[in-house]
């Protein structure tokens, strides 16, 4: 199973997180209200001739700005983790040529307002337009403000395992996980692979090394 540890903020926590066994590493490229956040402008500090394959996030970015993530860190892919259409992703794969992942988001368990079949229609559409991989995070509203990931909080995973059950992409689960409850996650969604930040911090945006080994081998033990 791939193992994405993302949020990764600083180089030390990148080379730990290579060393004890992650398959690739996210940085939260130009969204503000992240307190993982790192801009554009400082990102290749962390993507240049690192140990893994590097995924720049981003969220509703104008795609301007999203050929300049593309151009600027040259990432293993980028993902988009905001309303952008299947139109936008589209244009984006046809003039970076870049690997292209894109996030959906459910409410967390136990909170209505899912609809199974629209969102596999919804992730079809992305499909179709050149998304390479489909992550399903976790959404939460916060004082107005719609807070799409990083969130701590997880989602149905029986929902979710049904939503991405035999999608013809790879599929990544996230939201909520941590070195406690990966394991029953893995075994329920059985998706390609599964993305962590805050369950393996020792506080926003330092990753706790110990945290990232039980993460990384509480995946592996499930592993056939």
């Amino acid at each position: 199973m791939h193992i994405k540890i993302c949020g990764i903020t600083r180089r030390d926590d990148l080379s730990r997180a290579a060393e004890a066994g992650a398959d690739c590493f996210g940085v939260i490229v130009d969204i503000p209200y992240s307190p993982r956040n790192v801009r554009l402008e400082d990102a290749p500090a962390l993507f240049d001739q690192a140990p893994m394959p590097g995924v720049a996030v981003t969220l509703d970015l104008p795609e301007a700005r999203l050929l300049e993530v593309a151009e600027t860190l040259r990432p293993y892919a980028i993902q988009l983790a905001g309303e952008e259409p299947p139109e936008m992703l589209a244009r984006l794969k046809a003039r970076t040529g870049c690997r292209l992942w894109k996030t959906l988001h459910l409410p967390p368990a136990g909170e209505p307002g899912v609809e199974e079949a629209a969102i596999r229609t919804l992730i079809v559409s992305y499909i179709r337009a050149g998304a390479d991989a489909v992550l399903l995070d976790t959404v939460v509203i916060r004082g107005g403000q719609r807070i799409a990931g990083g969130t701590g909080r997880v989602s149905d995973w029986s929902r979710a395992a049904r939503i991405l059950s035999g999608l013809p992409v790879h599929t990544f689960l996230s939201g909520g996980l941590n070195p406690d409850n990966v394991a029953d996650a893995v075994r329920q969604v059985r998706s390609y692979g599964v993305d962590v930040s805050g369950g393996v911090e020792a506080s926003k945006g330092v990753k706790d090394p110990d945290k990232v080994i039980r993460f990384i081998r509480a995946v592996r033990e499930t592993e056939p």
